[in-house]
This record gives C-alpha cells, structure tokens and sequence, in this order.
C-alpha cells in the first residue's frame, strides 16, 4: 500500500507583532480606566443630585463624536489610495494631500481613544433609564 505524501501546510498568517499587540493592550487598558473613571465621576455626582451632570455628559459625547468625524474625514481607518485621487492632480499635490491625511488620522486617534469609553457610558446610561429602571419600577 502506498504512503499517501501529505499535502504542503499553507503558510500560515503571521500573528500580530510585538509593538501592535502591546499597543493595542495598552489602548484598550487606558479606554477601561477612562470609562472607569468618568462613570464612576458620573454617578457620583448624579448621586449628589448635580443636575447638570447629565446634559454636559451628553453634550461632551456629541462633541468628541463630531470632532473625531471631521478630523478624520469620516469613519475610514486608511488614507485612500493614490491610484484613486483626481488624475489632473499634479504629483506633488498628491503627496501633500496624502500626508495631510496621514497626519489627520494620527490627530484622531486619541479622540478615539476618549470618545469610545464615553459613548459606552452614555449607551449604559440609556439602557439604565430606559430599561433597567422601568423594570425596577
């Protein structure tokens, strides 16, 4: 009986790299401390009856939103391609306006990076008064 040769293993992908993996550990830790800390800010003070809490948490969430929405250019994580900018571009027009948005991306990272935590506190708030408090009630 012959020995069937097993087929070649397709090669498999590479895992994350060190400084990617230990980044992005490291933006998911500081987003858990800030929602940590900013719910924690915020029912404490909805504790102490402070009726401005609310609107101003509200308020803060729609201006990060907006802000990290136009800086970005929208919601893509990559620059487009070169390929796909206006062919009557001149070169060097490509290039500065592909570094432009090289450099808007690294500007919205960190408001990102504040603006999830703050819309997942705001999602919890909503979930609280509308559901969770309707059935406690």
């Amino acid at each position: 009986m012959k020995k069937r040769k097993k087929a070649p293993a397709e090669p498999e992908e590479q895992p994350e790299s060190r400084p990617d993996r230990r980044r992005a550990v490291l933006t998911a830790c500081v987003m858990i401390l800030i929602f940590l800390f900013t719910g924690i800010l915020y029912y404490v003070l909805i504790s102490l009856r402070v009726i401005w809490v609310t609107p101003a948490l509200y308020i803060l969430a729609a201006v990060l939103f907006l802000t990290f929405f136009f800086v970005n250019r929208g919601f893509s994580a990559r620059p487009p391609e070169r390929d796909s900018l206006p062919p009557d571009w001149s070169e060097e027009r490509k290039d500065s306006f592909l570094a432009e948005e090289e450099k808007r991306k690294r500007i919205a990272r960190p408001i990102m990076i504040v603006m999830v935590p703050i819309l997942l506190l705001v999602a919890a708030d909503m979930i609280y008064l509308v559901l969770i408090q309707d059935l406690l009630s």
